[in-house]
């Protein structure tokens, strides 16, 4: 098999009714048990070669060669890589739990105000659900430990939210112009 980490040429190859039933008769009885089967040769021959492209079988030794370890390294070679530092806290971008150590909570939090908020802008509390809904689903949890770690200020009235340290940027008005 090339060096591809790649293990759905394998799949495909036992996908196919003909090339399984070669395979199982090589690995249960070998090549004798092979010739004894009801497999036309053509297809059997066709099989052979897609086994032996894969790195499966070996036909220049004899008896012929089976290389199962194949799948075992096709497998290894596709383990996905576990996830790191902050990473791991988190899912296809959403959080899969808060984590317990102060300082990687910290870490999590900023990571969600530098991808979620811009500086100077107030947003009202739905609007700042709305953001924190792609992160989790528990958004009210989520923005109670933006502002209790200082990353996020409330306004006294509790109806706004900015970055702290951010000069407020005037709301534009709603509705018609007073003139």
């Amino acid at each position: 098999m090339s060096s591809s980490a790649d293990w759905r040429p394998l799949l495909a190859l036992l996908a196919n009714d003909t090339t399984r039933e070669v395979w199982a008769h090589l690995i249960v009885g070998g090549q004798e048990a092979l010739g004894a089967s009801p497999i036309p040769p053509q297809r059997a021959e066709r099989a052979l070669t897609a086994l032996e492209r894969a790195g499966l079988l070996d036909r220049s030794t004899e008896p012929w060669t089976q290389h199962p370890e194949v799948f075992a390294a096709a497998l290894s070679r596709a383990t996905p890589s576990t996830p790191v530092g902050i990473e791991r806290f988190l899912n296809d971008g959403r959080i899969l739990a808060f984590p317990v150590r102060p300082d990687e909570r910290r870490e999590l939090l900023e990571l969600v105000v530098a991808r979620t908020f811009e500086p100077g802008i107030d947003l009202t509390e739905p609007e700042v659900n709305e953001r924190l809904g792609a992160w989790s689903s528990d958004v009210a949890l989520l923005r109670r430990y933006l502002v209790d770690h200082g990353l996020l200020e409330r306004d006294p009235a509790g109806a706004h939210y900015r970055l702290p340290g951010a000069p407020s940027s005037p709301r534009p008005p709603v509705g018609p112009a007073l003139g």
